[in-house]
């Protein structure tokens, strides 16, 4: 996707509601859409994605957050492109953190963004 000077581009931030977030750029006289989010969400937008269940059970072993990317024209299905997988590990100190605001009588909970 050619982003330089000759070209224009509009970006769409992360959207709870639609759990995914896009660009779309103009340029040479074409338009031509990227798209960033939630497997589901984001194979909903493509020609089909054979297997994407068992690639996305597969990557999420172990806690890992799994995204997945497609693109193509700007109207239309897209074609899927991969998945992206980020692991955030639990730091090797946290389980003795823990142990110790308890004792202080503090109570833990873990916020995340998993509802989103």
């Amino acid at each position: 996707m050619d982003v330089g000077h000759e070209s224009d581009w509009h970006y769409t931030p992360f959207d709870p509601s639609t759990k995914r977030s896009e660009a779309t750029v103009t340029s040479g006289g074409s338009a031509s859409r990227s798209v960033k989010g939630a497997p589901a969400q984001v194979s909903g937008l493509t020609t089909g994605w054979a297997d994407l269940d068992a690639a996305v059970a597969a990557l999420a072993v172990g806690g890992r957050r799994v995204l997945a990317v497609a693109a193509g024209p700007s109207t239309g299905l897209l074609e899927p492109i991969g998945l992206l997988a980020f692991e955030d590990p639990v730091r090797p100190d946290a389980r003795e953190l823990v142990d110790r605001l308890r004792s202080l009588g503090v109570r833990v909970v873990m916020v995340t963004g998993d509802g989103i």
